[in-house]
C-alpha cells in the first residue's frame, strides 16, 4: 500500500524505470518507518496518561483514607494518653493487604512519566510503606512489652511520616491530575 502510495505521488517521468522503482521503496519504507514510528508514540502516550490516571486514583484514595479514618487525630490521642501514663492505648489502622497495587504491578512503566514526578512518586510510596510498617508494629506490640526504645518517641515519628506522607500526596495529586490531562497531540511533539 505505502509502495503504491509512493509511486503514485512522485512524478517519475525522465527517469529510468529501475532507478524509479528504488526511490520509489525508499520512500514507502521511510513512509511505513514514520507510520510504526507515530503508532508506538501515540501507544506511549496512551500508556502515560492512562497510568497518571491510575497512580492519581490510588494516592488520592490513600489521602481521602487517612483524613476520613483521622489517622492524625489518633496519634495525637495515642501520644497524649501515653504521656500521660496510659501506655495501653490502642492505635488501629485498617490497611488492605494490597494497598499499593496500581504501583506494585506499573513499576516497570514509571519511567514513561516525567523523571521528576516518577521520583516524587517512589518517595512517597517509600514513605506510605514506612508508614504503614510502623503502624503494623505499634499494632503488633500492643499490651506486649516495647523492646524498641521511647514508644512516645517512636509514635511521634510515625505522626510526623503521616504528615510528610499526606503532604507530599496533597503535592503530587495535582501534578498527576495534569499529566492525565495533557493533551495528546501536545506529547507527541514534546522533545522529551
Amino acid at each position: 500500500m505505502s509502495l503504491l502510495l509512493a509511486s503514485l505521488a512522485v512524478d517519475f517521468s525522465g527517469i529510468p524505470e529501475p532507478i524509479a522503482i528504488i526511490i520509489g521503496a525508499v520512500i514507502a519504507a521511510v513512509s511505513g518507518f514514520g507510520a510504526v514510528f507515530a503508532q508506538n508514540k501515540f501507544q506511549r502516550i496512551a500508556e502515560r496518561k492512562s497510568l497518571a490516571g491510575a497512580l492519581l486514583g490510588e494516592i488520592g484514595a490513600l489521602r481521602l483514607t487517612a483524613y476520613l479514618q483521622r489517622y492524625d487525630d489518633m496519634l495525637v490521642y495515642g501520644i497524649k494518653c501515653m504521656k500521660e501514663g496510659d501506655m495501653t492505648v490502642a492505635l488501629h489502622w485498617r490497611w488492605r493487604e494490597r494497598y499499593f497495587i496500581v504501583f506494585e504491578e506499573n513499576c516497570g512503566k514509571l519511567g514513561l512519566l516525567p523523571p521528576d514526578l516518577a521520583q516524587q512518586i517512589v518517595m512517597l510510596y517509600v514513605a506510605t510503606k514506612s508508614l504503614k510498617e510502623n503502624v503494623q508494629m505499634l499494632e503488633d506490640y500492643h499490651g506486649k512489652q516495647w523492646d524498641f526504645g521511647d514508644k512516645i518517641t517512636f509514635v511521634e515519628g510515625t505522626l510526623r511520616t503521616l504528615r510528610i506522607v499526606v503532604s507530599e500526596a496533597d503535592r503530587v495529586i495535582p501534578v498527576l491530575e495534569a499529566e492525565a490531562r495533557k493533551d495528546t497531540y501536545e506529547l507527541f511533539f514534546e522533545t522529551a
